[in-house]
């Protein structure tokens, strides 16, 4: 409940406060002193209209000031473009402000003051605190279905279905939430599914590095073989060069003469070199036709491939390592600077700068307008005012005085009433008396 209301340039108030009791609090007064400005400054507080008539002359904005009874203090701030709230909690230095609020109040606000509007089942909304002043009571000028409905309203019956109808509402809510979460989890499945090849790669990766293991261990149980082919084609290629001296020798000329025998013995000796090295290339040829054939080498297209995906892992690694290392020394990065702060400094500006363009283009407007006349004598004008004030002091006093009367009036008449009922008949002529007749001037005593 509110307990205390302040007006500061709000209309016709400069500063009023006023402190309301427990029960019923009535203002009364002359007409134009500012009654309907209480109305309407609550009306302001609970709906926070868009007008701003409500701003006194001459001031910048119209606060409207109320505490209730746990001395939460609600303000609402009035100014040339722009409306807002502030919530002063016990114990809280700071206030709660809230602006730019395009015409609406704020549930903090609202929990506070418990001034809403209810809320028919036809669309309508009733408001069961605040009356206007050329309206009648509360009720009488709405049909009789708005009636009817405001009373189902209060019943629990209209509460059932306001629940139920708050629980359908989360019920949509819930289930936009799940269709949001079933979207979001296809999207991770899908994110997933790319990384679904990793342990096949892994796998294969491990396989590779086996095969490695078993080609280097079959190449070097087959280096002794692959050596002793060597020294076969080796021998290959000495016996068939051999053959091809043979059959250079036998394409010889005859013997010459005595005056070559020099040459011929020469040629005798290279040909017993031939023949012993023939022999000795046959002898092991026969030794190496006992061997069995080298067996084929192990297909390496896929192994070269995996060696080469593992040697740039390899060097990914490395690079990533030493990224590691380089980041390692670095300190925590400091914490941001909070930025609320800075906005609402941006936005005083913001307004500021639009407040002077105003004024600017208020100035330019005015640049050219006549000065106004002098304004006339008031005087008189205040010397009327002051004396209708102490006519309306002397009026009030009056009234007072005559209230008075009538009650001394009254308690008098009550005393002669009882004291005629106990007497019960005239003292001077012993005649019936009633209070009636005395008071009235009826009874009379006639001359002996």
């Amino acid at each position: 409940m509110i307990r205390r209301l302040i007006l500061t340039d709000f209309m016709a108030h400069a500063r009023t406060e006023l402190t309301l009791g427990p029960g019923l609090t009535v203002i009364c007064g002359p007409n134009n002193t500012g009654k309907s400005a209480v109305v309407e400054a609550l009306r302001c507080l609970a709906e926070n209209p868009s007008h701003r008539l409500c701003i006194r002359h001459g001031a910048k904005e119209a606060r409207v000031e109320a505490e209730v009874d746990d001395g939460t203090r609600v303000v609402w701030i009035r100014k040339e473009k722009t409306a807002g709230y502030e919530i002063h909690r016990p114990g809280v230095s700071e206030p709660e402000r809230y602006w730019k609020l395009k015409r609406q109040v704020p549930e903090a606000v609202a929990e506070v003051l418990r001034l809403d509007l209810v809320d028919l089942e036809t669309g309508e909304l009733i408001d069961v605190h605040i009356g206007n002043q050329r309206e009648p009571v509360f009720l009488l000028n709405k049909p009789p279905t708005a009636v009817a409905a405001f009373l189902a309203a209060s019943s629990e019956a209209a509460h059932l279905v306001g629940m139920q109808k708050l629980l359908a509402g989360r019920t949509l809510d819930a289930r936009r939430r799940q269709k949001e979460l079933s979207s979001r989890q296809a999207a991770v499945a899908r994110e997933l599914a790319a990384f679904a090849p990793l342990p096949g790669l892994a796998l294969e990766l491990e396989e590779a590095a086996g095969e490695e293991k078993a080609v280097a261990a079959s190449t070097a149980a087959l280096a002794p073989l692959a050596e002793a082919a060597g020294r076969l084609r080796d021998l290959g290629r000495l016996l068939t060069q051999r053959r091809r001296e043979r059959e250079a020798l036998a394409t010889l000329r005859p013997v010459p003469a005595l005056a070559d025998a020099p040459a011929l013995a020469g040629l005798l000796a290279q040909g017993a070199r031939l023949r012993a090295e023939l022999a000795a290339g046959e002898k092991r040829r026969e030794a190496l036709a006992a061997l069995a054939a080298p067996p084929d080498l192990f297909p390496a297209a896929r192994l070269s491939a995996l060696g080469s995906e593992l040697a740039r892992t390899r060097r990914r690694l490395a690079g990533s390592t030493r990224t590691a290392g380089a980041l390692a020394g670095l300190g925590t990065p400091p914490a941001p600077t909070p930025a609320e702060p800075l906005a609402r400094l941006v936005e005083s500006r913001t307004e500021l700068n639009a407040r002077l363009d105003a004024a600017r283009r208020t100035a330019q407007t005015l640049a050219g307008v006549v000065p106004p006349p002098s304004p006339a004598d008031l005087s008189p004008m205040l010397q009327a005012a002051a004396q209708l004030r102490e006519l309306g002091r002397r009026l009030d006093a009056a009234c007072v005085t005559r209230i008075e009367a009538g009650a001394r009036i009254e308690a008098a008449r009550r005393e002669t009433e009882a004291a005629l009922a106990e007497a019960g008949s005239c003292p001077l002529c012993g005649a019936e008396l009633t209070a009636a007749d005395f008071l009235d001037g009826v009874h009379r005593h006639e001359p002996a």
